[in-house]
Parts: C-alpha cells; sequence; structure tokens
C-alpha cells in the first residue's frame, strides 16, 4: 500500500490547477481529492477484498501441501543446480515487480500486464524465500531470519499490517502542498511510517492480542482437560 501511494517519476499524468497536463515529477492535484475520490474507493473494491489476495492464497497453500509431502516422504535436498536456477528466477521476479515500471512512460495495455503478473511473480518469489528457509536450503539467510532479536518483530507483523493503512492515510492526508518524488523524502516516510507503524502495533498487541491469545490458550487447556477426564 506505501508503494500503492508513493509517486514513481514519470509513470503517471496528471492536471495541473491551470489545467495543463503534466507528465510526472510533481504531484500537482490535492490530497485529499486523490484520498476521496480515488484511494477509498480502490480500497473498498480492491485492497479490503479477500479476493485480491487470492493469488497469494493459493500459492502459500501450495507450498505448504509441497513441504509437507516433502517432509513425509523424507525428500532429499535440492541440488545446486536447482537452487542456483530458483534464486535466479527469484531475483528476476522480484527485480520485475520493483523496478519494472521505474521512470517510464507506460500505456495501458503495459499497466494491465504488470498488474496482472506482478501479484504471482510476488508470491512466488517469496514462496522460493520460504521454502528454502524452511527445508533448510538457505544457510547464512536462514540464520539471519531466525535472529532471536527480530522475534518480538516477527510477533508484531500481523498487528502491523492491520494498522499500518491508517497510519498511511493520516500521513498522507497532512500534506498540504505538492510534493515531489526524491531519495531523501521517501527514507523519511519510510523510516517515520515503520517506526510508528511498530510502536503502535506493540501497543495493541499489548492491549488486545496478546490477552485474547492468552485466554484461547487456558480455554483450549481446559477444554483438553476435561476431554481426558472423561
Amino acid at each position: 500500500m506505501f508503494l500503492h501511494n508513493t509517486i514513481t517519476p514519470g509513470s503517471f499524468k496528471t492536471k495541473s490547477a491551470e489545467g495543463s497536463t503534466t507528465n510526472g515529477n510533481v504531484h500537482r492535484t490535492s490530497i485529499r481529492k486523490v484520498y476521496k475520490y480515488e484511494t477509498w474507493d480502490y480500497f473498498d473494491i480492491v485492497y479490503a477484498q479477500s479476493y485480491a489476495r487470492l493469488c497469494s492464497y493459493l500459492i502459500g497453500f501450495l507450498l505448504a501441501q509441497y513441504v509437507y509431502k516433502r517432509r513425509t516422504n523424507k525428500t532429499e535436498n535440492d541440488s545446486t543446480v536447482i537452487l542456483t536456477c530458483g534464486w535466479i528466477i527469484t531475483l528476476v521476479m522480484l527485480n520485475i515487480v520493483i523496478f519494472a515500471l521505474y521512470d517510464k512512460e507506460v500505456s495501458a495495455w503495459d499497466s494491465a500486464f504488470y498488474i496482472a503478473v506482478k501479484d504471482i511473480f510476488y508470491s512466488c518469489g517469496f514462496a522460493w524465500i520460504v521454502y528454502v528457509c524452511v527445508t533448510g536450503q538457505a544457510g547464512f539467510l536462514n540464520r539471519i531470519f531466525s535472529w532471536k532479536y527480530l522475534v518480538p518483530f516477527s510477533r508484531l507483523c500481523f498487528c502491523a499490517y492491520l494498522i499500518h493503512l491508517a497510519l498511511l492515510i493520516r500521513y498522507y492526508y497532512q500534506a498540504e502542498k505538492p510534493e515531489t518524488p526524491s531519495l531523501s523524502p521517501l527514507i523519511h516516510q519510510i523510516v517515520h511510517i515503520l517506526t510508528s507503524t511498530f510502536a503502535l502495533s506493540f501497543l495493541t498487541s499489548l492491549l488486545f492480542e496478546t490477552p485474547v491469545s492468552r485466554l484461547f490458550a487456558l480455554y483450549m487447556e481446559s477444554k483438553i482437560k476435561s476431554l481426558k477426564k472423561e
């Protein structure tokens, strides 16, 4: 969602206050108008709907099924050739997702094709990283992701996912003037939003998620004990 709201140079056209068309390095439309008439429609029709993530869900299900069968059959690790090809394909797909439209004038067909394949490419690339880590074939990458100091952040990810959109909307609602895309402001935005998201996620987890999870765990324990007595 952050990338969706971040302006990509050269990838859009807007109309200035005087009515002239501007090829894009400056966002000349009202920020609040954009959110009122475009972002909320996008959120209601696409972003908030579960079917918008159907591709990611299916790829995740297929990956889980494959890993389960692999463990059941005690399959050996993949060869070096397969791992190398997998990493190359993964990096290519992720680069396409991130950089395909950067600094380019795109047609409607280009945009349609990109939107059609970007979720598939991203999900497949992410699934490969999960696969090699789960099967113990990621080497140092798995050690980095399993670093004990990252465990608290991993437990906050779901809360962060739920509240990050509200923070993004608030952040962009505060913009009262046109913005020129450049590296320094984008880095500032990322750091600001990321820090705020995880700080609020920590409070949300303490107030809601952890107590509810604990109550559910206690309920299940009592239920299991009662079944054993019977």
